[in-house]
Formats: C-alpha cells, structure tokens, sequence
C-alpha cells in the first residue's frame, strides 16, 4: 500500500513536471524552472518574518577579486558598498534588490552586485531597506530616498564621483528604482540612468501578461496581487503620467513573466516622453531565472547589463 502510494506520488510529480515544461518552454538550462513558483500561503506574515530571519542570516559569496566591500548605515537603513579597487572617486549604482518588497535580499544578489560593480567599474550601494511584511508603504521609498540623499551629501567623503549617479534595481527593487528617478527629477536632482531589471512598475495590475500568467514560474499574477495587498501602496511608477525629463533607462522584460507587459508599456511610454530607452525582451526566460542556478542565458544577461553599465557610466 505505502509502495503504491509513493510510485503514485512520483508519477504525478514527473506528470506535472511534464505539464509546466510543455506550458513555459524555458531556454535550455532554466527549463526545469517550469514547475516552480512561490505558494500564495508562504506569504502570511509570521512565515515572511521566518523566512527573512533565515535570509538574514545566510552567508553571502565570496568577494570577488578586484573589489573592497565595506558596510555601512544610513540612520537605520543598512548598506554593502561594492568598490572596485585602483579606480579613484568611481561613479556610483544605488542599487534596490528584489524580493516582493516583503523579502530580504538573497544571498545570490551580492554575487550579481559585485558583478555589477567589477564590471561595470563602478561603486554599487546594495541598500537593504525595510521590507513590509513589518513597514507598510511608504518605508520602502523613503529608505530609497535617505540612501540618495546620503551619497549626495557625503559623494566627497565617501570618494564618489556625484556627477555620476545612477539608480537600479531588479523586479520589486526595480519598482523602488523607477519611483526615486521620479522622485530625483521632481527635487530637481540629476541621475545618470535607471537600471530596471524585470521591474514591478503598476500596482493595477491591468496588462495582457498579468491575465495570462496566473501561475507562471517564479513569480505570478496572484503572488503580485497579494505582493500589493501587503505593500499598501497608494501610487506605483506606471501611474506617474509626466515621465518626460527623466533620466536615461535600461529596462529588461522576461517572456514568460507576468510583469513583463508593463515593462514593455513603461519602456514605450519613456520613449514617447523623449527618454532613450535600452530596451530587451528576453526569450524563454522567466522572473527570476538569473538567480537560481548558472546557465548560458543568465550569463548572456549579465554581460549586456554590465556592457550598459560601462557603457552608460563611462562613455
């Protein structure tokens, strides 16, 4: 009897395996990321609260050769600052991670971060701000802000090049990334670009891709609606209808992601708006596919947004 309930078991495992690799045909390396996405009840808070003391305390990759790391607070917001080493006063990337503004960064994010950073030849501020599943909107943003304002006010102290600021951040970091742009432009401050990697940009939720991928891999539809509900956002980057004068914007789309066509209508809308865009629809990706594991895809994506960060800080 147990034997038959466990090859029954193992068969459904491998049928429904089978079903979301035919349903999302992921690029070669990240198709068995199909069958994965996050349970909507991993997002009660006593489990977000678990989940973030976990990833609080994971060991983040080793450094990579050619940078310093320091740490370091802004009043009570926590940052890593990634610095490549034999470059002097380098322009700096105030860099939001990702997580449904309700997670801690993963430890994975630092190694993008110092690749960023080596790559790019310039100094990353990894700002770990606080995350809702304890502050509800606005917190997220205003640490966004104080991160910006401190480099601004200490750029000389801290060896910075101030002329050359830019802000970035991937999926819920993107969201943050986009909101201080618009923040920067109306205080009258310039930044270089924004660096918007798979980004929630609209609280409204109201694109094609959020209708059609419900359930798609990594993050879904139903995961940003209750992502939303736990932020309390009164606003979100979409809805901002002057997005002239902003600065320059890389902005990355996954195929397989429900975030994708806001990206893609964010993107259009800049352009409108006279902003040079940096635009890439990815092929058979999905959110999230560059932190899960190596794969040719991940590294193609990691080169062309460090050959625009080069680009874009340095020519």
């Amino acid at each position: 009897m147990v034997f038959a309930i466990m090859v029954s078991v193992i068969i459904s495992i491998v049928v429904w395996c089978i079903y979301r690799i035919h349903k999302y045909p992921l690029a070669k390396g990240i198709r068995l990321l199909a069958p994965v996405f996050l349970p909507l009840f991993m997002l009660k808070r006593p489990l977000l609260h678990f989940a973030n003391a976990f990833l609080t305390k994971m060991t983040h990759p080793r450094l990579l050769p050619g940078l310093s790391k320091e740490n370091g607070m802004v009043g009570s917001v926590p940052y890593m600052l990634f610095r490549p080493k034999g470059i002097d006063c380098p322009p700096i990337l105030i860099y939001l991670h990702g997580g449904g503004f309700f997670f801690e960064a993963a430890s994975g994010l630092y190694r993008a971060c110092m690749e960023y950073a080596l790559g790019g030849s310039c100094a990353l501020m990894a700002v770990q701000y606080r995350t809702s599943d304890r502050h509800p909107y606005p917190a997220q943003d205003e640490d966004a802000r104080t991160a910006l304002r401190y480099v601004l006010q200490n750029a000389d102290a801290m060896n910075i090049d101030k002329e050359r600021i830019a802000v970035g951040g991937d999926s819920a970091g993107g969201c943050l990334a986009a909101s201080l742009a618009q923040w920067a432009r109306d205080e009258g401050i310039n930044l270089l670009f924004q660096f918007l990697v798979y980004p929630v940009l609209d609280r409204r939720m109201s694109t094609k891709s959020m209708r059609i991928f419900p359930d798609s891999p990594i993050w879904n539809a139903r995961l940003s609606k209750k992502m939303w509900e736990i932020l309390g956002a009164e606003t979100s980057p979409a809805e901002c209808e002057n997005l002239s004068c902003l600065p320059p914007a890389y902005i990355e789309v996954e195929e397989y992601d429900s975030l994708r066509d806001e990206g893609t209508e964010y993107s259009e809308r800049l352009q409108k708006a006279g902003v040079a865009v940096d635009y890439h629809f990815v092929h058979g990706s999905c959110h999230g596919f560059d932190e899960f594991m190596p794969n040719p895809l991940s590294r193609k994506m990691t080169e062309e947004r460090i050959s625009f960060l080069r680009k874009s800080f340095w020519h």
